[in-house]
């Protein structure tokens, strides 16, 4: 499973414990921790980012509500039906390569997960675009939801906020605006965070895990 969420799900369905790792989502190391860290000066004028598939429960509403509060906002995926920009702070643009995305988050300093509580797999949600936020650097602000928070710890690594709460969003943004210095820190201590993600200590991880449960079965 990629969240103890989801392992937990599993555990009060009846399944063995002891066969389930939890094993979250990764992120390609080398190409985001290249991307250069924001500065002060980039907090104390926030550009924000959210690169992913826009939607209204991944958020679209905020979005809008964000950008209204005079926050420059660039939203960079595909797009659920058709969507119209409220906003004029609000720019929408189209998917682009995976190989893109780090250089589309080094276009701001915070990215944004809003992801909304009636998103299908929110329960046990473990977004790659979360890993790849923190490991390029990027303030991450994400929606206070239980897997969220196994990843994301409140004012040390990111900001939690909850889902569905536009004001408390806005002022998530108004925080890191208004203390740029202690944005950088929970920047850098993300892209500590992401450092545990890499995939090739997911890789190792399982095949430890794989080789503890065959040594079981043997004995």
């Amino acid at each position: 499973m990629i969240t103890a969420a989801g392992r937990d799900a599993l555990v009060d369905a009846g399944f063995d414990p002891s066969r389930i790792a939890v094993l979250p989502s990764g992120v390609d190391l080398e190409a985001f921790s290249r991307v250069p860290l924001p500065s002060t000066d980039d907090f104390a004028h926030p550009r924000l980012m959210y690169v992913g598939r826009i939607s209204a429960d991944r958020g679209l509403p905020l979005f809008e509500r964000i950008a209204s509060a005079g926050f420059p906002l660039v939203l960079i995926g595909p797009q659920d039906g058709t969507v119209k920009c409220s906003a004029d702070n609000l720019a929408l643009e189209p998917a682009i390569p995976h190989a893109a995305v780090p250089s589309a988050l080094a276009r701001g300093a915070i990215a944004l997960m809003p992801y909304q509580a009636d998103l299908r797999h929110a329960a046990t949600i473990s977004p790659i675009k979360l890993f790849e936020a923190m490991a390029a650097g990027r303030l991450v602000i994400a929606s206070d939801l239980p897997p969220i928070r196994e990843v994301v710890r409140h004012g040390e690594n990111g900001l939690l906020v909850p889902a569905d709460d536009p004001v408390a969003w806005i002022a998530a943004v108004r925080r890191a605006q208004g203390d740029p210095v202690h944005a950088v820190a929970m920047a850098m201590k993300g892209r500590k965070t992401a450092a545990e993600y890499g995939w090739s200590t997911r890789a190792g991880k399982l095949l430890d895990f794989l080789e503890h449960v065959a040594c079981r079965e043997r004995s």
